[in-house]
């Protein structure tokens, strides 16, 4: 039996809006896989500098970079949910998000609120599945890497996590419970020059 738990305060990130760039150059990425053609190339570059205009170029170079891995390689599936041992209301909502998730097997904000809710009640390793996926399917979105890096954290992957969280800040660099998990995961790590030099700069701006 387990038992569920509330996402910390820092954790409950504002829903991303989905970007309909991103998801046509998704489907061009599929079809590429399917068929050899240079339509995911026009998409991307259309992609590209429509990135530009609206993120800025240093945003853009990392979202390209997570957007290329996307099209090097199929999507992998919705991960399988064990249920066994749940009370029934968690097993409800875990099914809900499952369902969701196979319903929508393009939409990384479905596969996204899977890994939540999988996280949310300890099953980190599938929960990490879908977390995984879901940077596959949305690369641009921030949520989805960082949730990746917490549940990493809390599987024991801590040089996974910092991977993981590293690719949240180049989406959002300035998050500060991203960067403070970064500067935590260096010093877990024993990596404590780097982590110093992560926090302290962190503490002079806001000592509290």
């Amino acid at each position: 039996k387990r038992v569920g738990r509330e996402f910390p305060r820092y954790m409950r990130l504002p829903a991303a809006s989905p970007n309909p760039e991103q998801t046509r150059l998704v489907a061009a990425c599929t079809k590429s896989q399917r068929k050899s053609d240079f339509t995911w190339i026009r998409n991307l570059t259309g992609m590209i500098l429509f990135q530009i205009v609206k993120r800025g170029a240093a945003m853009t170079i990392a979202l390209l970079a997570g957007l290329l891995v996307s099209c090097a390689r199929p999507v992998p599936p919705v991960p399988t949910v064990p249920l066994a041992g749940l009370d029934a209301d968690i097993r409800v909502v875990i099914q809900k998000a499952y369902d969701d998730a196979v319903a929508q097997p393009k939409s990384g904000q479905a596969t996204g609120r899977l890994g939540m809710a999988l996280e949310a009640h300890t099953l980190y390793d599938p929960a990490i599945l879908a977390f995984q996926r879901a940077v596959r399917l949305d690369p641009g979105e921030f949520a989805w890497p960082y949730y990746l890096a917490i549940a990493l954290e809390y599987a024991s992957k801590p040089d996974e996590a910092l991977a993981a969280v590293s690719d949240a800040l180049r989406i959002r660099p300035d998050y500060t419970p991203a960067v403070l998990k970064r500067g935590a995961l260096l010093l877990k790590l024993g990596r404590f020059q780097e982590s110093e030099a992560v926090i302290v700069p962190l503490l002079a701006k806001d000592p509290n």
